[in-house]
């Protein structure tokens, strides 16, 4: 039986007491040719005005035996005493040749209105007619459905005729950590409409969840029993299970506001409904066969692929290691790559993470890019990374790898660890003090005294009878006396200015170093990072660092007690900064961000521990 018939049934609705004076009525299609596979939307539009009057209205459609209806919907809006109503049909031609859409008829207040018909060419050819099948209890999608959810429940009548909430997932025996679709759907009886869903919240405790945009159509036709229902989705989720046995997804309530589906809209009722708890049965990881790098739990198909930026480099430069990780499931659970290349200095990568949806699956992805520099020249390779993985799928385990890359590397390679040679000294013969170089016997020069002639006439008087003997004696002492307080008191002001000085050099350092990502371009701004944690550390330590080999750099900042990871973290971070200088292509600004919020995080573990008072 067609749905037309139900439909056409549907048009015969008593409208609202009121006035038609002014009332119109109006029909129109978007096309007036289309293939016999196409779809013709229809709109019929009503005005009325509700100001005075008491007779009924009714409104009658024509046959449309010609005709699917694949999409109803209705608008009603009101600007002061007008109203206007709009419904939109979408339909699909039943054969090809000459169709027309009758008259819509609109009865009121002794009148009668009538639209235009409109005539449609349908071009093509029939198909056969396909035999109808088989009632099938449960639930039938009249829309082509959604292959993606296949466990839905199975029932031989609706829990309630009118509405109902329930929980569809695309499976329900699941692996832990294993990818789950999961939807909140509302069945609507097609006769009845939701004014306000008004959904209350819930927990999905035990899954990790991740909400998704709705890519089904909003409204499909389903089948229930011998109801036919709207189904809605309310809420969309990917789920991971967090432990194994029996994990529930919530039951939910909803309080419901139900109206009829009229063209003038109908009384409206508040109802409560609940989606019952739903049972997922999550299996743990078999252990036989479990490989011993595998961790994570990575569950979830896993795709590695690796590439470098260049096939040849200069020794004194390096190149861009880009590793992105594919996996059908949570790209948190699936570790980070990890590369053991003994031909190669690694400096720490950076993480891109993002949710991609490719049909109708969703994955997760991680672009990791880390900087390697050559130890040595020749033909280098970079080796292949591995990652095991449970597939749950096939229900084992196996193990993503990546190609080997291979780098040509030129040119000299310089220890940056190697300390520049001392000056050499001065050579050559070297004269005892107060010696003259060079001279000897009677090449000798003549000593010429640079004393004055003295003077053998007696003096004037005693010396305490001068003027100026009472200056002499008492001004030295004074003198002295004030240049010894002077000094005493730069060496207690310059003590306090130390003090201060330590004690907001974290501070300071930290600022400066935020201000880095303003404007600077990111190579400056990488040595400059260098030039602020050195500097730091030799303020807050009271240490002498600049211009030092990573060695000895290391071994000052041991010795003033700090603890060997925090040191080893400063050592790379001032490597990676000093690597940014003859790295290839532009840096980033979301490196150097990084590379900032590292070296805040070491001053603050230095500023922590302590140091200098």
């Amino acid at each position: 039986m067609r749905w037309v018939a139900a439909l056409i049934v549907g048009w015969l609705v008593c409208l609202p007491a009121a006035g038609w004076a002014r009332s119109t009525i109006e029909a129109r299609v978007d096309r007036n040719t289309v293939g016999l596979e196409g779809n013709v939307r229809l709109q019929v539009e009503v005005q009325t005005d509700l100001r005075d009057g008491d007779r009924p209205g009714q409104l009658t459609a024509p046959p449309l035996g010609d005709w699917e209806v694949v999409t109803q919907m209705q608008q009603q809006s009101f600007i002061n005493s007008a109203s206007s109503q709009v419904l939109t049909l979408i339909l699909r031609p039943t054969r090809p040749g000459k169709l027309t859409i009758g008259p819509f008829v609109l009865d009121a207040d002794g009148k009668r209105l009538k639209t235009k018909p409109l005539p449609i060419t349908v071009t093509g050819q029939a198909a056969p007619p396909a035999p109808a099948p088989p009632p099938t209890p449960g639930i039938v999608d009249l829309t082509g459905g959604d292959p993606g959810l296949s466990s839905r429940p199975q029932l031989d009548q609706a829990p309630d005729r009118q509405a109902f909430l329930v929980w569809d997932v695309d499976k329900q025996n699941v692996w832990l950590g294993e990818q789950v679709h999961a939807r909140l759907s509302l069945y609507v009886n097609r006769g009845l409409a939701v004014v306000d869903p008004n959904l209350r919240s819930f927990s999905t405790e035990g899954f990790w969840s991740e909400p998704l945009p709705q890519t089904r159509p909003e409204a499909e036709q389903v089948v229930v029993g011998r109801d036919v229902f709207i189904r809605n989705t309310v809420s969309h989720y990917r789920l991971f299970p967090l432990r194994s046995g029996a994990v529930k997804l919530p039951a939910v309530h909803a309080d419901l506001v139900l109206g009829d589906r009229s063209l003038f809209g109908g009384r409206r009722t508040k109802q409560p409904r609940d989606a019952a708890a739903l049972t997922l049965d999550v299996r743990p990881l078999p252990t036989q066969g479990q490989p011993p790098g595998f961790a994570g739990p990575a569950v979830g198909r896993v795709t590695l692929q690796a590439t470098v930026d260049r096939a040849q480099v200069r020794a004194e430069n390096g190149v861009q290691l880009t590793i992105t990780t594919t996996v059908d499931g949570l790209i948190g659970n699936v570790p980070e790559p990890k590369l053991e290349a003994p031909d190669w200095h690694v400096y720490p990568p950076t993480h891109d993470t993002q949710t991609q949806t490719r049909g109708r699956s969703v994955v997760g992805v991680r672009v990791s890019r880390m900087l390697l520099k050559p130890l040595k020249t020749g033909t280098l390779t970079i080796p292949a990374l591995s990652l095991p993985y449970f597939d749950p799928g096939s229900g084992a385990y196996a193990t993503a790898t990546t190609q080997p890359q291979t780098v040509d590397v030129i040119g000299t390679v310089t220890d940056p660890a190697a300390a520049s040679a001392p000056a050499g000294t001065a050579t050559g013969p070297s004269s005892a003090p107060g010696s003259l170089s060079g001279a000897s016997g009677d090449d000798a020069p003549t000593l010429r005294t640079i004393r004055t002639q003295s003077r053998l006439e007696p003096s004037s008087g005693p010396p305490w009878l001068h003027p100026l003997f009472p200056v002499a004696v008492i001004f030295p002492p004074l003198l002295w006396l004030g240049l010894l307080g002077l000094q005493r008191w730069r060496a207690h002001d310059a003590a306090g200015a130390e003090g201060r000085a330590v004690r907001r050099a974290g501070a300071d350092a930290r600022r400066a170093m935020e201000k880095l990502v303003e404007g600077q371009p990111p190579r400056e701004a990488f040595a400059e990072l260098s030039r602020l944690l050195i500097g730091f550390l030799e303020t807050r330590l009271g240490l002498a660092l600049r211009g030092t080999t990573t060695d000895v750099l290391r071994r000052r900042l041991l010795d003033a007690d700090l603890p060997a990871d925090l040191v080893a973290g400063i050592t790379q971070e001032l490597e990676t900064c000093d690597f940014s200088r003859f790295s290839p292509g532009d840096l980033r600004l979301g490196e150097l961000q990084e590379a900032v919020r590292r070296a805040t995080e070491l001053v603050a573990r230095v500023d922590q521990r302590g140091g200098t008072p």
